[in-house]
């Protein structure tokens, strides 16, 4: 079953919702104001290590210099082995 997550909380609910039904920030406006790149790199720091790595493994095919520091920058505060492995990876 598909879970939405709310990138300001990181509550997940079974249905997209344009409003967080737990902290009531405006998802849908969240994500209209970002580009592709901005998308990803915020799933970065999404709360299921799944999402971090494959958005790790995105960036690195991309090969976007704007994502480069916040790969960088995700390495040095992440404790996950297996995240950073990923992030290094990306980086390449």
């Amino acid at each position: 079953m598909t879970r939405f997550y709310c990138p300001f909380c990181s509550s997940d609910f079974p249905r997209e919702e344009k409003i967080c039904p737990l902290c009531g920030n405006d998802i849908e406006n969240f994500y209209s104001e970002k580009d592709y790149i901005e998308k990803v790199t915020s799933a970065l720091y999404h709360n299921e290590p799944e999402t971090r790595i494959r958005a790790a493994w995105i960036l690195g095919r991309i090969q976007s210099e704007r994502a480069f520091e916040e790969l960088k920058r995700a390495a040095e505060n992440s404790r996950d082995h297996y995240f950073i492995s990923s992030l290094l990876s990306a980086i390449g």
